[in-house]
């Protein structure tokens, strides 16, 4: 079971309405509630998950919050409503929030216990939202950070129904440090759904660190190919992006960069455009680079949806996008080289040695 993670932006919404059959079957969204809004219109609570249920058939729904400390940049103006709900002085956790997604047909509330959160380190209260929504949900899930699991590992095993799921958060940490944990959710097969969250793209390292025309290692995925190997029935991570968040406007500069997710060798191809000076018409290099020199490494069969896209939206145009819209890219091309591979075969991709009998050339 594959997880994306999405933080409710414009172009997230924007692929959840363009290529909504992706999620089903074995891909389930998690949605990172930063703000009640869908494109430039605000929302209410209510009014954002009917949003979500006219288009996508299943998905978890987490209220998110944060530690200042845990994310380098941000604007704080674009994240009102997840700042607030580090207390509960706005909206109540339970009735405000989670009841509204209890009562989705389409909607999995998530319980998120973190220690941005501290109104919710009572264990006495956790307990309490379990049973809470257990009573209207047909489905609920739980997800805690790893250094919180020792703490509420007994609570969580004792509530939680088969049909339930548990996300086990380590961010930007591979997963050794937790060799207890893992042991632990390795003994409890079959209780319940076990998740693992990973964010292998490090927030620190800039789009003109990675490599030009090449795979990178400076994203790890091998615990989205190993995760079943440490206990998990599923991995989730942020298909392909940093978990960031919004930040104040740039000045135009930066290096012009993509990645690419190969399914064969669970890495990502990387094309950036080091000159910084150019900002986003930089993205005219990434696009004559993907169709004159890499295409076949790319679109070897010529059944990339992201491929595609660029050939449309870009390959005959003046314009070539901008930041935001090659993030689209990036989570278009990892979702469906992802997609495709569940539905050829019913065996689960991440416990397969090798998906395609051509070899890769480079």
């Amino acid at each position: 079971m594959y997880v994306p993670i999405f933080k409710s932006r414009s172009q997230e919404h924007k692929l959840f309405r363009e290529h909504s059959d992706l999620f089903s079957g074995n891909i389930t969204p998690l949605i990172e509630v930063i703000q009640l809004k869908v494109k430039t219109k605000e929302v209410s609570i209510s009014e954002l998950i009917e949003h979500y249920d006219t288009i996508l058939d299943e998905y978890y729904i987490d209220f998110f919050t944060f530690n200042k400390a845990d994310y380098k940049s941000f604007d704080i103006y674009k994240l009102q409503f997840s700042w607030s709900l580090q207390d509960e002085k706005v909206y109540d956790y339970d009735k405000d929030l989670l009841r509204h997604a209890s009562e989705s047909d389409c909607a999995i509330p998530v319980i998120s216990i973190k220690k941005a959160r501290s109104f919710l380190l009572d264990p006495k209260k956790v307990e309490y939202l379990i049973h809470s929504l257990q009573s209207t949900s047909r489905k609920i899930a739980i997800r805690i950070e790893a250094a919180l699991f020792d703490d509420y590992m007994p609570l969580i095993n004792k509530n939680l129904r088969p049909e339930d799921t548990l996300f086990f958060d380590i961010n930007e940490s591979t997963i050794e440090p937790f060799f207890m944990q893992v042991d632990t959710l390795k003994s409890l097969k079959g209780k319940y759904t076990k998740i693992v969250i990973h964010s292998p793209r490090p927030r620190a390292v800039n789009n003109g660190q990675y490599e030009d025309g090449d795979f990178t290692d400076l994203i790890d995925n091998s615990l989205m190919q190993h995760h079943k190997n440490e206990g998990f029935d599923g991995y989730s991570d942020y298909a392909g992006l940093k978990d960031g968040l919004p930040t104040q406007g740039g000045n135009g500069k930066g290096a012009a960069h993509v990645l690419l997710f190969d399914i064969r060798n669970f890495k990502y191809f990387s094309i950036v455009n080091d000159n910084t000076a150019l900002g986003v018409k930089g993205y005219r290099y990434v696009v004559d680079k993907i169709f004159d020199k890499y295409l076949d490494i790319l679109d070897p069969y010529d059944d990339c949806r992201a491929i595609a896209h660029i050939e449309n939206q870009w390959k005959y145009n003046d314009t070539k996008g901008n930041f935001a819209t090659w993030k689209y890219v990036t989570m278009l091309r990892t979702l469906s080289r992802i997609k495709k591979v569940y539905r050829r075969s019913s065996v689960d991709f991440f416990c397969r040695k090798r998906i395609f009998k051509k070899p890769l050339v480079i």
